[in-house]
């Protein structure tokens, strides 16, 4: 009898796939479990995982661990608080679909979707504050 992978089970495959990223994260950054397991367990990549539709719990943690470091936050830790946006980890992805010619409120449609719960306004907001006025060199606004 084989069963049917839901949002309900999905999480029965996420500590070994989480194990063998965490150590390699350790190992490449040369940093505490501890600093690793935070790192990861913040990011979006575990977001993603940790969401049944994406079908990232089917990819090898090699893959995965890939698609981590791909996405910058490798070399990276950010924090958060005060003065400490959790846009951070999400800014060279913000970015590409700005520059794809995506609008703010599709954004943050996304960014929900990678677990990431945020306004179209507190986007622009983190964009006029981090990358000026136009965000966009080819763009003289940004909806």
């Amino acid at each position: 009898m084989s069963q049917e992978v839901t949002q309900k089970n999905v999480h029965l495959f996420i500590p070994a796939k989480a194990a063998k990223i965490i150590s390699r994260i350790q190992q490449e950054r040369n940093i505490e479990l501890k600093e690793a397991l935070l790192a990861f367990y913040r990011s979006s990549i575990y977001h993603m995982l940790e969401t049944e539709s994406t079908k990232l719990w089917h990819k090898s943690g090699e893959q995965i661990y890939e698609e981590y470091s791909s996405q910058g936050l490798v070399r990276k830790t950010f924090k958060t608080g005060p003065r400490h946006s959790k846009l951070e980890p999400y800014a060279a992805q913000i970015l590409v679909w700005r520059h794809q010619g995506m609008t703010i409120r599709t954004i943050s449609l996304n960014l929900a979707q990678v677990g990431c719960m945020t306004t179209a306004q507190n986007i622009w907001f983190f964009l006029q504050r981090h990358y000026g006025l136009y965000p966009c060199r080819n763009r003289k606004t940004v909806s």
